[in-house]
């Protein structure tokens, strides 16, 4: 099983959700990011579209679409300090305490 991936794309959610205000969740926040570049292959799983749903600095929810070639379709959700590595493809979770 591949979680390399999955744990570079949740180690950047927490740096990006660290810099979020300690309050209590008022709104949610919904970004939609794709890579794209020369060296990035317009077929490639990087360059398939990932889904960010954010409340406050605690909760984070993470879907990617699924690599066929890995055999990983992938899901993050956290609740701070806790966060779950999901992969939809074959219904498999790990579990971090931060």
């Amino acid at each position: 099983m591949h979680w390399g991936r999955l744990a570079v794309v949740l180690t950047l959610a927490l740096v990006r959700v660290s810099v979020c205000a300690d309050s209590a969740p008022t709104k949610r926040t919904h970004v939609i990011a794709q890579m794209s570049g020369p060296n990035i292959s317009a077929d490639s799983f990087a360059a398939k579209p990932k889904i960010y749903w954010r409340a406050s600095n605690q909760y984070c929810r993470i879907d990617e679409e699924p690599d066929t070639e890995k055999g990983i379709h992938g899901r993050i959700i956290m609740n701070e300090p806790d966060a779950w590595l999901v992969n939809l493809a074959d219904n498999t979770a790990k579990h971090l305490l931060s």
